[in-house]
């Protein structure tokens, strides 16, 4: 109810470390005419802030019974029992310095999940975590390295699995400012950015620590694996830049007609992986004569003072996907003349058109997805952005305690195996894996906070 979004939103005003996205200052007044709406005054407005208000996790009102301190929610050591209100199917019970123990909540609105506890473990490098995985101590994995993928999958007893990530990670810019608003010069980034590099090293997780992506919630149908995007080649993108009227001047680097110095500024809010990636393209694009400086700002900062300047002229690195588990609503968000992604004011007619034409079109209707395809097709061309597509979640399982895993729901997120794991014997019927898609919200932020490499535990056996 509206109260539910009222309360949710004072909790993050008494405690501004729940506040990630730092929305509330922006926050002027709420509120709440009737049951179902709330209004919002901003002092500032911008899509991102919006879309932070509008995904922020809600809880419920009634946890105010439990808990009278409201700067103390977001830990469940002041949930009394019996009182364990919790969005996801488990509940976190304890942590210790090496693991993270949890139990089925018996209070979770679809029933019970197939298993009784979990003990997620923290290792202290991958290595680790995958002899332990060999050596039978561990059921499960979750995101072992890419390297280990191969052994993994020949080791007797063990299933590796690859999901493709539903999350396309791309180089924001305004395609409507120099030298950006040039299309040979967007597609002379796309090659001139090492992005099988950056996959690898830092959205495989061998750059640094995994950072929460989202639920698997979108089905792979609708994504068009066939979209090849252009590969690292220096030769091909010294063609483009050149074609969009630059040169590399007796300076070593590239330049304008007129001699001066293109330069590139990189900016991002501080996240392991994104630091990760904007380091590798600032690499690249020096190691092919460009001038570019990186900085990271706090979140609060690259929303209001990048996203909100019409004629930003910096790039920055941005993890876009399905936020709704809606392709459509995607697409129509970052593409659209008046989508509220589109923060560069991106307009072409036959985009538009496209869109249109899938608007139509019944949801999930052969022709619906083949519009999908078209329209992520057309994008790729244009180049607005530089996709980093193709990102992978690596799993692994023993196959004797782990069924498999649903092959229609693509993943990223630490806990996902909450619903994505089936078991060989499962303890409560009626709930299949699926029915877990769009939950745990709590759960994952609670845990990712503490560990990086998680695993399902041999430990604590005879509660399952």
């Amino acid at each position: 109810t509206a109260q539910d979004v009222l309360y949710t939103f004072d909790v993050l005003k008494s405690n501004a470390t729940l506040d990630a996205n730092g929305v509330f200052p922006i926050i002027t007044n709420m509120t709440a005419p009737n049951n179902f709406t709330v209004v919002f005054s901003l002092s500032l407005y911008n899509p991102v802030i919006f879309d932070y208000i509008a995904s922020q996790t809600i809880i419920p009102h009634t946890w105010a019974k439990y808990v009278k301190n409201m700067s103390a929610i977001g830990s469940f050591d002041n949930m009394a029992i019996g009182h364990q209100c919790s969005l996801g199917p488990m509940i976190l019970t304890n942590t210790t310095t090496t693991a993270v123990n949890m139990v089925a909540n018996p209070y979770f609105f679809m029933g019970k999940p197939h298993f009784a506890a979990e003990v997620w473990d923290l290792f202290s490098s991958s290595s680790a975590m995958v002899e332990s995985l060999e050596a039978g101590t561990i059921d499960a994995a979750y995101a072992p390295p890419a390297t280990s993928y191969p052994q993994l999958n020949n080791y007797t007893g063990l299933k590796a699995v690859a999901f493709d990530e539903p999350y396309n990670n791309v180089l924001w810019f305004n395609d409507k400012v120099a030298p950006y608003n040039n299309t040979d010069f967007r597609i002379g980034l796309s090659y001139a950015i090492n992005k099988t590099q950056i996959l690898y090293k830092a959205e495989y997780g061998l750059g640094g620590k995994v950072n929460f992506g989202g639920l698997p919630w979108t089905l792979s149908q609708y994504y068009n694996t066939s979209v090849k995007y252009n590969a690292f080649n220096f030769t091909e993108a010294n063609k483009y830049f050149t074609a969009a009227g630059l040169h590399i001047g007796s300076s070593g680097n590239w330049e304008y007609a007129n001699g001066t110095i293109v330069s590139l500024q990189l900016i991002d809010l501080s996240a392991s992986d994104w630091d990760t990636s904007m380091t590798l393209m600032q690499s690249n694009l020096q190691n092919d004569h460009f001038v570019v400086s990186f900085k990271v700002v706090p979140t609060q900062v690259w929303v209001t003072d990048i996203f909100s300047t019409p004629n930003f002229t910096q790039a920055s690195f941005f993890n876009f996907g399905p936020l709704l588990g809606n392709p459509w609503f995607d697409l129509w968000a970052e593409y659209s003349y008046n989508g509220y992604w589109n923060f560069e004011g991106y307009n072409n007619a036959t985009m538009n058109h496209l869109l249109n034409v899938s608007e139509a079109e019944t949801f999930n209707s052969p022709a619906f997805n083949n519009t999908l395809y078209e329209i992520q097709g057309f994008a790729a061309s244009q180049m607005p952005t530089v996709p980093i597509m193709g990102s992978q979640t690596f799993y692994a399982y023993a196959v004797a305690k782990v069924g498999g895993l649903n092959p229609n729901v693509q993943f990223s997120s630490p806990l996902d195996s909450e619903y994505a794991y089936t078991l060989t014997t499962p303890t409560q019927s009626g709930f299949t894996s699926l029915d877990y898609a769009i939950i745990g919200i709590i759960v994952v932020i609670a845990v990712v906070a503490i560990a990086s490499g998680v695993v399902i535990s041999r430990r604590n056996r005879k509660k399952e």
